[in-house]
């Protein structure tokens, strides 16, 4: 017998003797990799991060949206209930700023009602300066002067 036979013999039999089973298995075991599987990884981590950023980036447009619409629901409320518990409400109402430029004093008329809305006070800077008639500044129905212009 040659001598690789016979070490093969006295292996087999010592396995015997001592009574050694042997099963297959599979274990995670960290290996060298290659340089193509590290460049397939660094592809995989860098389209990761950008999705990643950009979920973050659609959380905080999202959380921003809620926030907005919960700002204007609690809005609405607010309104809701400063009506339902003082019986008023804002609303635009056409009024008229009379102008006493001798006395250097204006206030405020609703048309409708003619109820003083704001007293008489003192004119601002701006409220002082007289309109010149055919322009924008020229306030409506008036001609800068208080009274009511002519229509050619």
């Amino acid at each position: 017998m040659a001598r690789g036979t016979i070490q093969q013999a006295a292996d087999q039999q010592a396995a015997q003797s001592t009574a050694i089973r042997t099963r297959e298995v599979v274990r995670q075991i960290k290996v060298e990799v290659t340089q193509e599987e590290r460049d397939q990884n660094a592809k995989r981590l860098a389209e990761a991060t950008k999705a990643a950023l950009m979920l973050e980036e659609q959380r905080r447009d999202t959380v921003a949206d809620f926030n907005s619409r919960i700002k204007k629901q609690k809005g609405v409320a607010e309104e809701a209930s400063e009506i339902v518990l003082d019986g008023l409400r804002s609303r635009e109402i056409r009024c008229v700023q009379e102008f006493d430029d001798a006395k250097g004093l204006t206030r405020v008329v609703r048309k409708d009602t003619l109820e003083e809305i704001e007293k008489w006070r003192a004119m601002t800077e701006d409220e002082r300066q007289l309109a010149v008639p055919g322009t924008d500044d020229e306030p409506e129905g008036g001609n800068g002067t208080g009274e009511e212009g002519e229509e050619s």
